[in-house]
């Protein structure tokens, strides 16, 4: 394949400049130059010497005018013969030099030529006038575009007619102001090649300079990098595509919990519907039935009467109790009166009696948290206390309460039996509450741990976020419900 200009390209070799002094093409002038002024600087000096000291010699050494003569023509031939055998030496001399610098100049361009030629990339060099002429391009110009040299060298405004258009201004605006302040530059832009294809470059390239400073011309290397390019893409559609999910999945676990927590909702509101029937409805009959019970039990005056109404009294005492204990399980109304640390203890209090231990709660928490996250952090509670209360055997159990991002945090320790925590919680017996306790807490946003031991008791640890008013979308969550941790719970 013919190559545009090879000689002003290639016999500037590394340098990539004629007309710089450090080129070969300069360094083979001043050679020349040298080379002459050597033979005649050396051909006059044997000249002089020969032409001072031979004829003293002859006048010293011989006396005869006739043999003077002939010493004379002898001498002349001498000379001539002899200068003809200096030049001849001197010349060879330097024309094997000039050989062996040649062969190197050789040698070292055909190693430039399979440097330009072989490597995966476009190299050029183009003019710094107004014309900005392609004086070389490199065959990868037809490997890698389908366009040969010559079309780039042939037509000055080749390269910008072929860049892309949506590239075309800023890239050909980037190049002249290189141009113009001779400075190096980088960009990337896009080529269109003679097939149609979409080519991305790398195009580095240099400013050079005469042996003045001027800047003279600009040789650069265009890169193929459109694979990097389309994985640069795809990475950014996978990204976007990952992005997507991941929000999708997002609004689903959101719609999920907000649906769970307003299932929880209606279970509250369900549980005080309940205890408020009861409380109005059959614990309100079964104190009058009490009290019309002690009213008949003073009027009659048989002792087997009387023994068996105080036993149908005693009956209807212990039902009350236990509609009354049904509605404190239902709802406590201290949780709303007085607050959730107040709740806890009077429900650890009760449970104390029954189980044997000591109990203990500190509160620190500075301010009541919103009803929804009290009711919450309480029925968690509660079912820990009352696993301690069936299983723990303990003789102590503390109930700490502090506050934490935004939320509550509750601590619940016990000194009893403990058990195996390695072992999984769906098989520990009686222990079906750890489960329920951490997906409600999970369910709400938050979380809960557990440890225990053979005879090391256990630690119950949880933590509820804090209340607020916004839904899954960031707007003003709909309904008149309680909202966990940006779900509504109603």
């Amino acid at each position: 394949m013919a190559v545009a200009a090879p000689e002003l390209a290639l016999s500037a070799g590394p340098a990539g400049l004629a007309s710089d002094p450090s080129t070969p093409g300069a360094r083979r002038a001043r050679t020349v130059h040298q080379s002459t002024s050597r033979i005649t600087f050396t051909y006059l000096a044997v000249a002089v010497l020969w032409v001072i000291f031979s004829d003293r010699v002859a006048s010293a050494l011989v006396t005869s005018p006739s043999i003077l003569a002939r010493v004379q023509t002898f001498k002349g031939s001498a000379f001539v013969a002899g200068s003809a055998l200096l030049i001849y030496v001197l010349l060879r001399r330097e024309l094997r030099g000039r050989e062996r610098d040649q062969e190197r100049l050789r040698r070292a361009e055909t190693r430039y030529r399979t440097l330009v030629e072989q490597i995966p990339a476009i190299t050029y060099i183009n003019t710094v006038d107004e014309t900005t002429r392609t004086l070389y391009m490199s065959p990868q110009a037809e490997v890698l575009l389908g366009f040969e040299p010559q079309e780039w060298t042939q037509d000055p405004d080749f390269w910008s007619k072929r860049l892309h258009p949506d590239d075309r201004e800023d890239a050909y605006a980037r190049w002249l102001g290189a141009r113009d302040r001779g400075s190096s530059f980088s960009q990337e832009y896009r080529v269109i090649a003679r097939d149609g294809r979409v080519v991305w470059f790398r195009d580095d390239a240099v400013v050079l300079a005469d042996a003045e400073g001027r800047a003279s011309l600009i040789q650069g290397v265009m890169f193929d990098i459109t694979d990097r390019k389309a994985a640069e893409e795809e990475r950014r559609r996978n990204d976007d595509e990952l992005l997507h999910s991941f929000e999708s999945l997002r609004r689903t676990d959101h719609e999920r919990l907000l649906l769970l927590h307003r299932l929880v909702g209606a279970e509250e509101r369900e549980r005080r519907r309940i205890a408020s029937d009861v409380h109005d409805g059959p614990l309100q009959l079964l104190t009058t039935v009490a009290l019309r019970l002690g009213m008949l039990r003073d009027r009659l005056a048989g002792r087997e009467d009387r023994e068996t109404l105080d036993r149908l009294l005693e009956v209807v005492v212990q039902s009350t109790a236990s509609l009354r204990a049904l509605l404190f399980d239902l709802r406590p109304p201290t949780l709303d009166r007085d607050g959730l640390a107040a709740a806890l203890r009077e429900y650890l209090a009760q449970i104390s009696l029954e189980g044997g231990f000591e109990p203990h709660i500190e509160d620190r928490l500075d301010t009541q948290p919103p009803p929804d996250v009290a009711a919450l952090t309480y029925r968690i509670a509660r079912e820990a206390l009352s696993n301690a209360r069936k299983h723990a055997r303990a003789k102590n159990v503390t109930v700490l309460l502090v506050p934490w991002e935004g939320g509550v945090k509750v601590r619940i320790d016990d000194d009893g039996v403990g058990f195996d925590a390695g072992g999984a919680e769906e098989v520990l017996p009686g222990h079906l509450g750890l489960s329920d306790m951490r997906e409600r807490a999970e369910m709400a946003g938050g979380w809960l741990t557990f440890g225990s031991a053979p005879g090391r008791g256990t630690t119950v640890e949880f933590w509820t976020p804090p209340s607020t008013s916004t839904d899954v979308a960031g707007h003003p969550a709909e309904g008149d419900g309680p909202v966990v941790s940006g779900i509504s719970l109603m």
